[in-house]
């Protein structure tokens, strides 16, 4: 297929199916090998975080792309926390056809005055009170039948106290996941930060390779590994186009990456952009890189 083809094709069909039409056709135009080999069905599925409204789940469900993380359901525990709330949530999203894997804890990443949550992070009066609304909503959501997500609490502390709170958690869960094969994929944190340094008193010791090399020697499991997030791991690099194949090397050769965060920056360690000019909802470039991944599943797939 020449590259006029291609063009033409990419007017009349969604980029996933365009995508994956170019595979399957250079595959069948490749000549048999002199061995059958039996393909393996792959892993790996495309997902998004970009949100739940119906005009982005039907844009999902026709990229082909039916594994989301919702919105965040309210900042505060409320009935949109309830496990009734919760279950309209679910429903709603799998009446398109789209599966709802996690939802988001109301413990984002914001500077402090715009924390949803900022009694965990200040260890103020309002603390306990925050942590048993936090703990009621991953309870409900395990009964709404949601994925539970990934619950990560941060005091002021220093590096040797973050390690000793990480190996101590690890220590106790570990065991746990390889009793029941649960496999258990931390997220880098993001953005990466220079050794020595965090923000407000917290010092960010999953934000550098070396660190996430560390982590994922404490409690040596085959259930222990990273949700590894290319573009953060990237963030972490002075030259990640150059840096990341190697990184990606080092932990896949360990099998430590479960799940991955499938992007590209522009820039490097302390100065990156993870955004397209021009494409104000994102549209545009969500369809172009969600049909680059499931070309590259497809074309996995065949080789296997």
């Amino acid at each position: 297929m020449n590259r006029r083809e291609f063009v033409c094709m990419g007017g009349i069909a969604s980029t996933a199916a365009v995508a994956e039409r170019l595979v399957s056709a250079q595959i069948a135009q490749q000549p048999s090998g002199p061995t059958t080999r039996t393909a393996a069905k792959a892993q790996m599925k495309a997902g998004t975080q970009h949100g739940d409204s119906d005009e982005i789940l039907r844009a999902m469900a026709g990229f082909g792309v039916v594994h989301i993380c919702s919105r965040l359901p309210s900042e505060r525990f409320d009935a949109e926390w309830s496990v009734e709330g919760l279950t309209r949530l679910r429903e709603r999203v799998e009446s398109f056809g789209v599966t709802l894997d996690m939802v988001p804890l109301p413990l984002s990443s914001s500077e402090i005055s715009r924390s949803e949550n900022p009694a965990v992070l200040l260890a103020s009066a309002e603390r306990d009170r925050q942590i048993d609304d936090i703990c009621q909503m991953i309870r409900n959501t395990a009964r709404a039948g949601i994925p539970d997500t990934e619950l990560t609490a941060a005091g002021r502390v220093d590096a040797d106290t973050y390690w000793e709170r990480i190996t101590y958690f690890l220590k106790r869960v570990v065991p746990v996941a390889e009793e029941y094969k649960v496999k258990i994929a931390c997220h880098p944190q993001d953005p990466g930060m220079p050794k020595g340094r965090g923000w407000r008193g917290i010092e960010t010791v999953l934000g550098s390779v070396d660190g996430l090399k560390r982590f994922v020697s404490i409690a040596e499991s085959p259930y222990h590994g990273l949700n590894f997030c290319q573009g953060t791991v990237s963030e972490m690099l002075d030259k990640p186009g150059d840096q990341i194949f190697d990184v990606i090397r080092y932990f896949g050769s360990r099998r430590k990456i479960f799940n991955v965060h499938f992007r590209n920056i522009a820039g490097g360690f302390l100065n990156f952009v993870p955004s397209i000019q021009g494409d104000a909802n994102s549209f545009q470039g969500f369809a172009f890189a969600l049909g680059y991944i499931k070309a590259l599943i497809a074309a996995v797939a065949a080789e296997s």
